[in-house]
């Protein structure tokens, strides 16, 4: 044999996340020296909650829109004729890399730094609108 990899990995499920950067050092002070695919997300609960909000907000903008329609042309909105919602997924703005240092400030370890980053949701709604 002329050599070998040994790899390990972890996952933790925490909604915790200010906890994060200590996970991390505790990992490199018992011997980690390759810290990689930190990924943040929310919860399906939170999730769904926040793409309900981005429904009722986009169903509204649509129907603000069609009365604006409707009216220019002397119309009223009698009725909708069909609805079409687009589900999105959450996605981040842009790749967030994160490793793990050693960072020693006047012989202190200073805690591993965890940069925030963004995570856009989306929700698109087509409404057909019965003028009369």
């Amino acid at each position: 044999m002329i050599g070998f990899t040994v790899s390990n990995s972890i996952q933790i499920d925490s909604y915790n996340v200010n906890d994060s950067s200590e996970w991390i050092d505790i990992s490199v002070s018992s011997g980690a020296n390759n810290v990689n695919n930190i990924y943040f997300s929310m919860s399906d609960k939170k999730l769904e909650g926040i793409k309900n909000e981005l429904l009722k907000e986009a169903i509204g903008n649509a129907r603000e829109k069609a009365d604006i329609a409707a009216s220019a042309l002397g119309l009223k909105i009698d009725g909708i004729k069909s609805v079409n919602i687009d589900q999105a997924s959450p996605f981040f703005t842009e790749p967030t890399l994160y490793a793990a240092e050693s960072s020693k400030i006047d012989g202190v370890s200073a805690p591993t730094p965890i940069i925030a980053g963004e995570q856009q949701i989306s929700m698109s709604v087509s409404i057909i609108f019965l003028l009369g």
